[in-house]
């Protein structure tokens, strides 16, 4: 069983690798970019990823999601890039043209389900906000709202 995980991990890379291999790169340089906001990321509960580790948490996030049950595979996705170092709980989902930022919940009473939370559209809306002092505000609000109240105000593929 063993073999066959690792047979996975490496076709779920290769997958990852061959079709995204310029959004994987280009996300990391906006975790760069992000760095310079690393106080005030941690405000609202994202202990920033170094750059520079990306790739190899990109791998361990691949070996975590190979040993996923298929119904939790059905709902996690290997082209989801970790954005905080501590917890896997925030994502930036490279497969979506403007690369929005969201979290996830588990529903542990029947029916039992995950929910994808948004909460940036991009990373570009998450350090426009903190260039200008909004994501205090923001982060307050959106964290007191429900799934559909955050869809009506997230544009995910413009």
């Amino acid at each position: 069983m063993k073999f066959i995980k690792s047979i996975k991990q490496n076709v779920y890379f290769w997958f990852l690798w061959n079709i995204w291999k310029k959004r994987f790169q280009d996300s990391i340089s906006l975790i760069n970019r992000l760095e310079a906001f690393r106080n005030e990321l941690i405000e609202i509960d994202i202990d920033l990823v170094d750059s520079k580790s990306v790739l190899k948490n990109q791998k361990a996030w691949i070996w975590l999601f190979v040993k996923f049950e298929r119904k939790d595979r059905k709902f996690f996705k290997p082209y989801w890039i970790w954005l905080d170092k501590n917890a896997n709980d925030h994502f930036i989902d490279i497969s979506m043209p403007n690369s929005p930022i969201f979290t996830y919940k588990f529903y542990s009473i029947e029916p039992y389900h995950w929910q994808l939370i948004p909460e940036f559209e991009s990373i570009e809306d998450l350090i426009s906000k903190l260039r200008d002092g909004k994501y205090r505000e923001d982060y307050k609000r959106e964290k007191n709202m429900t799934f559909e109240e955050r869809l009506e105000n997230i544009d995910l593929f413009s």
